[in-house]
């Protein structure tokens, strides 16, 4: 949120002091130099930016959303591979976790070695 605003800031600063040496044409700019005179043409500039920032919105936006899917694919097998391979811990003690994890030799024997375990 603060770089937004600060983005914010920052391009209406920088629109508000170069607007008038773009428009006026008896400013005149730093060391005497003659303002670009453009008068209401300077809404191209503008309006060019605002083009530019909305294709970018829609571009990062498609690009989200492509990447959004992989995202949910990547943690719905996330969550298959943790609910099929990591064992339920609750209620063990880390001694308990620590034997468990020692005395498997894999993954899948530990569903077993949790049946073991006495409380």
């Amino acid at each position: 949120m603060s770089l937004a605003v600060a983005s914010n800031w920052f391009w209406n600063f920088s629109i508000g002091y170069a607007t008038p040496y773009l428009v006026d044409k008896s400013t005149t700019g730093i060391n005497g130099v003659k303002t670009a005179n453009l008068g209401v043409k300077v809404f191209f500039i503008w309006g060019g930016t605002c083009v530019g920032c909305f294709v970018f919105a829609y571009v990062a936006l498609t690009f989200f959303l492509s990447f959004s899917l992989s995202v949910v694919a990547d943690v719905l097998v996330g969550d298959l591979r943790r609910y099929f391979f990591v064992p339920e811990t609750r209620g063990l003690s880390l001694e308990q976790i620590d034997r468990m994890y020692r005395e498997s030799s894999s993954m899948f024997y530990l569903g077993f070695f949790l049946g073991s375990i006495i409380f």
